[in-house]
């Protein structure tokens, strides 16, 4: 015998527009608070009198309960719904911000690893809630525009935060989030509407060991990994060619300056804004995941193979070249749509959170062992050559073809409705 239930309360389009769009300001507060401190280094440094390296273990303290958390924060939402989960998220945001102006290092240091616990509900919940009240037929095009709608924050609140700290104390700004968390934490908490009675009671009559039977059943899907696998691969052009190698690597093999340099950075992550909303967008239209995800790995290893390995192109065209990078690496939102439609809908917050810590934790261990290829190939204190970061790099088309592979081995999931068909 089966019963048919809504994941959560019914609401008209318009309400579940404006529910999203609130929940997305929370992605958007959160990325702000990721990156703010990269321009107050020298104000956090003197007041905490820390070293460059104690100032680098402080801002990456978010890391330490980020990464790990996302399979929790995932787990979290399907058990116990939005309502409960993301305003107490955003609280913690809050009271981390508070905590991070403290003038001992140890409390500040706490405050930093709750913003981060936090933080880690942002980009699930926005794509759970998604995929409660609005249509299918959207959901890689929000995926996308979530993607676009952070790094927003991360660009205008770096923004703000130079022109706040021209007339103020660098402890206003987190003061200001203090007060901005906490508002919008109880505009979230009365916006997300409860989860229908019968729905609570069927989770709660479930018990704890289905959580764990629905964590097994989406670590044991293939599908999962497949999605996080090329999530991970595509997003590795962006990590070494803009992140990390990119100032190095164009003075050696193009010899530009460092202005020309960080204008071929910039150009990537517009891309990246663009491309993530315009390939969910491409993908929703033609109903199909697998399809642009091939076109967009296939383009991303041309464009990279162009950049690192054919000499002396012209600047303009390594703009183009980087732009275009940004553009077909939005294709890795759209994995994140493929895995939540390849997951059972009563799992999606653990399918969302799973694929998230296997793109970042792919991510995390493929960005240094370029460093380790470079260290290996030259030595450490050696002179590096643009044909040492040839070699070097040759990690990124090896890790493109992967990502190919996972998607062609993938299938391609099926439209699912928004109910859940479960046995008595």
């Amino acid at each position: 015998m089966e019963e048919k239930y809504t994941t959560c309360s019914p609401v008209s389009q318009p309400i579940a527009w404006l529910i999203w769009a609130f929940v997305t300001l929370f992605y958007f507060y959160e990325y702000f608070l990721r990156t703010a401190p990269s321009v107050m280094e020298n104000e956090l440094s003197h007041f905490f009198s820390i070293s460059a390296a104690g100032l680098g273990s402080l801002i990456g303290a978010y890391y330490y309960t980020y990464a790990p958390l996302q399979i929790v924060a995932g787990v979290a939402m399907d058990r116990y719904g939005g309502r409960k989960v993301v305003p107490l998220a955003v609280l913690l945001c809050a009271i981390g911000s508070w905590l991070f102006t403290m003038p001992n290092l140890g409390i500040a240091l706490l405050g930093r690893m709750l913003i981060g616990a936090g933080s880690a509900c942002g980009f699930i919940s926005v794509i759970f809630i998604a995929t409660n009240w609005i249509p299918r037929q959207h959901l890689a095009l929000l995926t996308g525009l979530t993607q676009t709608l952070g790094m927003l924050g991360a660009i205008l609140g770096q923004k703000y935060v130079v022109l706040l700290m021209q007339h103020h104390v660098w402890q206003t700004v987190w003061l200001q989030c203090v007060v901005a968390g906490i508002g919008l934490a109880i505009i979230l908490f009365f916006i997300i509407p409860k989860r229908p009675v019968h729905v609570q009671q069927r989770i709660k009559a479930q018990g704890y060991a289905h959580v764990l039977q629905n964590l097994k059943l989406v670590v044991c899907n293939k599908q999962t990994w497949l999605a996080g696998i090329f999530g991970g691969c595509i997003f590795l052009p962006t990590t070494v060619l803009a992140m990390i190698w990119a100032v190095p690597f164009f003075e050696s093999a193009y010899h530009l300056s460092l202005q020309k340099v960080t204008s071929l950075t910039s150009i990537l992550f517009i891309g990246w804004i663009i491309g993530s909303p315009l390939m969910g967008f491409i993908s929703d239209r033609l109903g199909s995941r697998k399809y642009v995800m091939v076109l967009g790995v296939l383009l991303t290893f041309l464009c990279v193979l162009a950049i690192v390995y054919i000499p002396n192109l012209p600047y303009y065209l390594l703009l183009a070249l980087m732009f275009l990078i940004g553009i077909f690496s939005g294709t890795e939102l759209v994995a994140i749509a493929f895995t939540c439609e390849a997951n059972p809908i009563f799992a999606k917050g653990a399918a969302i959170g799973i694929t998230n810590f296997i793109i970042f934790t792919f991510s995390a261990i493929l960005s240094p062992l370029v460093g380790v290829l470079l260290n290996r190939i030259t030595g450490a204190h050696a002179l590096i050559t643009a044909q040492d970061y040839q070699l070097s790099f040759l990690i990124i088309p090896v890790c493109l073809l992967l990502a190919l592979i996972c998607i062609l081995y993938a299938t391609e999931p099926e439209a699912k409705q928004d109910i859940l068909s479960m046995e008595h």
